[in-house]
């Protein structure tokens, strides 16, 4: 769990009430958590995902300050450890200019792709985003942080436009609320976090216009 304390020690310097929540939610609930990966990923069949190598060239991300660095270092030492996957949905890989890429993402906690740390009601990880790529607009039951752990990108929620976010910035999305993240030329690496109706409904907006579903997660 030397990763999670990394993120839990950033998060309680910010001060953001929902991050708050997090950790006091996850604490309560120690009881759950079982750490043997031959348990059964129930929430498995909701993500379209293929397995990936895990991201390249970490080291060389900027960060904000030291808690941010000891993230992305502890993450660098236990890279092999995880379980890191593309989602494949079509919305995403098929987006203008991502040239069938998605991300680069893992499960820290949760109970689906192999998370070492199992919850049923909390999903935590990471997501690198290359360079030019864009995760196109939509929207979920859960709440949702994006904490940008080390370099760039613009995030757009909801009628905001799209925002250039650096390392050390947090977002917070409200269920429902729709949102969207680019990258141009250099890439990012997010520390996402959902709760609440983490199995619930997920949907492109503009699949949703058309009547089409979804099952990307993050």
């Amino acid at each position: 769990e030397q990763l999670l304390n990394a993120i839990f020690t950033c998060w309680e310097d910010k001060k953001i009430s929902y991050l708050q929540n997090i950790i006091q939610e996850f604490n309560n609930n120690e009881s759950t958590v079982n750490n043997n990966n031959n348990n059964e990923d129930d929430g498995d069949a909701n993500w379209a995902t293929k397995p990936s190598n895990p991201p390249p060239n970490l080291e060389n991300l900027p960060t904000k300050n030291e808690k941010e660095q000891n993230i992305l270092n502890v993450l660098l030492a236990n890279l092999n450890q995880l379980s890191w996957f593309n989602n494949t949905s079509e919305q995403w890989v098929n987006a203008p200019g991502n040239n069938g890429r998605s991300d680069i993402s893992c499960v820290l906690v949760g109970n689906v792709i192999n998370a070492p740390i199992r919850r049923n009601n909390l999903y935590l990880g990471f997501m690198y985003v290359g360079p030019n790529n864009m995760y196109p607009l939509h929207a979920h039951a859960a709440t949702e942080a994006y904490h940008i752990v080390a370099g760039e990108a613009w995030l757009r929620k909801n009628d905001s436009g799209f925002l250039h976010k650096l390392s050390g910035n947090v977002n917070i999305h409200d269920p429902y609320d729709k949102h969207a993240l680019v990258t141009k030329d250099n890439p990012v690496l997010i520390v996402w976090v959902n709760s609440g109706d983490v199995n619930g409904e997920y949907y492109f907006v503009d699949e949703k216009k058309k009547g089409n579903g979804s099952n990307a997660r993050l």
